[in-house]
C-alpha cells in the first residue's frame, strides 16, 4: 500500500511524468517505500502496471539517464554467465552452467579468445568460481569458492596455445568465500561467511589471516550472516573497496583491512522481511533484492539495483535495470536506466563502456556507451 506520507509526493511525481512514455501512468500502481532525500523524495514503485510484469518501476528524486544497449557477444558457449570483469583489453566472463567456466573475450571487438577451466577439481579446473581479480602485479586470478583456491591465469598465452595456468593457492579457512578482491598490500579481502568478522583476510599465498571488519552481534549465526552478503569490487589502485549489499540498501566503502570508511548516499530505502531459518534468520520471499553487483572506475562506483522480490518477480528477482552511480566519497552522482534486464555488470574505464549480462532471449553480453558523468547530479 502507499505509505501515508508518500501520497502527496506520489501524485506530484505522476503529474510530472504524464508526458513520458510510461504505459503504467494511467493504470493502478503502489508506492513500496518513500524516503525524503534533501529537498526531494524517493518513491519506489513496483510492478503491476507494466506490460512486462518482471520490471519494477522506480521513480527517483533525480531523473535517471536512459542508456541503450547493443549486443556485444553471444554464442552457444554462454550457458549460465553470472559475472564479468574487465582486465586490460579483455572482458572475462564467469559461467557456471557450461562445460567451461571462464570465457575470455576481446573487450573491444567482442570476439572470443578462449574458454577455460572444465568443471572439476583438478589443475586448470573450476567448480563454481565466484570472482576474478587482478593482484598488485597485474596477475589475473580466478577465485573458486567450492574448491577453496585461487588459480592464476596467464592471458598472454591464450593466442599461442601455451599453458595458461599459473600457480594455484589454497584458500582454506573456517569460512565460505563468496566474492574476493586483491588489495594494494598484497592481501586478499573476501566476502562471505566468516565467524567473527564482516570479511575474511588472506595472505598473498592464501593463508587465512582471520576475520576482519565490523559485524553486529546478532549476525553471528551463519544463516543470519548471509543477510549481510554483498558484492565487492576494488578501486583500480586496490587501495580501497566497495561492498554493495544484496538485502539492505547499503553501499560501504571499506579499507583493505575491512574497516568501513564511508557509507554511500543510496537513493532507495527498503528493509528485508526476516523469517526464522535454522539457527538464525533469512530474508523472506517478499523481501526486495537491493544490489546485485558492483563495478568501479578510478572516479565512480556502479551498483546494479534490482528492487525485485521472489514472490513478485521470480525467476527474474536477481535482475535489475537501474545502476546507481556514486563517487568514492559516497555521494550519489546519477542513476543510469538500462533498456534491458541485467544480472551483472563491468566497466571498461579506458573506452567508456558498461558491459552487462542478459538472459532474454538467450544469454548475451551487452555493451552500453557511458554518458558523461561529471556533474551529472
Amino acid at each position: 500500500m502507499t505509505l501515508p506520507h508518500c501520497r502527496g509526493e506520489l501524485r506530484e511525481e505522476v503529474q510530472r511524468l504524464r508526458g513520458l512514455p510510461h504505459r503504467c501512468l494511467n493504470l493502478p500502481f503502489v508506492a513500496h517505500t518513500c524516503r525524503r532525500v534533501g529537498a526531494g523524495s524517493v518513491i519506489v514503485l513496483f510492478a503491476g502496471c507494466w506490460t512486462d510484469p518482471r520490471v519494477p518501476v522506480t521513480v527517483y528524486a533525480i531523473e535517471p539517464l536512459e542508456v541503450f544497449a547493443s549486443v556485444h557477444h553471444t554464442g552457444d558457449h554462454l550457458v549460465e554467465p553470472v559475472g564479468l570483469k574487465v582486465i586490460g583489453g579483455d572482458l572475462l566472463i564467469l559461467d557456471r552452467g557450461g562445460a567451461r567456466n571462464v570465457h575470455v573475450i576481446d573487450a573491444a571487438t567482442g570476439s572470443l579468445r578462449a574458454s577455460l577451466g572444465p568443471v572439476g577439481e583438478g589443475e586448470g579446473e573450476f567448480r563454481e568460481p565466484v570472482a576474478i581479480s587482478a593482484d598488485p602485479a597485474g596477475n589475473v586470478w580466478v577465485i573458486d569458492g567450492t574448491n577453496e583456491r585461487a588459480s592464476r591465469i596467464d592471458l598472454s598465452r591464450l593466442d599461442d596455445g601455451g599453458d595458461w595456468l599459473g600457480e594455484m593457492i589454497s584458500l582454506a579457512s573456517p569460512g565460505i568465500v563468496l566474492d574476493a578482491e586483491w588489495t594494494a598490500d598484497g592481501t586478499m579481502l573476501a566476502e562471505g561467511v566468516f565467524p567473527g568478522g564482516r570479511f575474511g583476510l588472506f595472505s598473498n599465498v592464501g593463508e587465512f589471516l582471520g576475520p576482519v571488519g565490523n559485524l553486529s552481534a546478532e549476525a553471528s549465526a551463519a544463516p543470519t550472516r548471509l543477510m549481510y552478503y554483498a558484492s565487492i569490487a576494488a578501486h583500480p589502485d586496490l587501495s580501497r573497496l566497495v561492498a554493495a549489499s544484496q538485502w539492505y540498501p547499503r553501499v560501504e566503502i571499506v579499507g583493505a583491512d575491512g574497516r568501513t570508511l564511508e557509507f554511500a548516499e543510496v537513493p532507495v530505502h527498503t528493509e528485508p522481511v526476516l523469517v526464522p531459518f535454522q539457527s538464525g534468520l533469512r530474508a523472506s520471499d517478499d523481501s526486495p533484492n537491493v544490489y546485485e553487483d558492483v563495478a568501479t572506475t578510478s572516479e565512480y562506483i556502479f551498483a546494479l539495483y534490482s528492487g525485485r522480490t521472489v514472490n513478485r518477480h521470480a525467476p527474474y528477482q536477481h535482475f535489475g535495470r537501474d545502476v546507481h552511480v556514486f563517487g568514492w566519497d559516497g555521494s550519489l552522482v546519477t542513476i543510469l536506466r538500462l533498456d534491458r534486464d541485467a544480472l551483472a555488470l563491468a566497466v571498461d574505464e579506458a573506452n567508456g563502456w558498461l558491459f552487462t549480462i542478459e538472459y532474454d532471449p538467450v544469454p548475451a553480453i551487452l555493451r552500453y556507451e557511458l554518458p558523461a558523468l561529471r556533474g551529472a547530479r
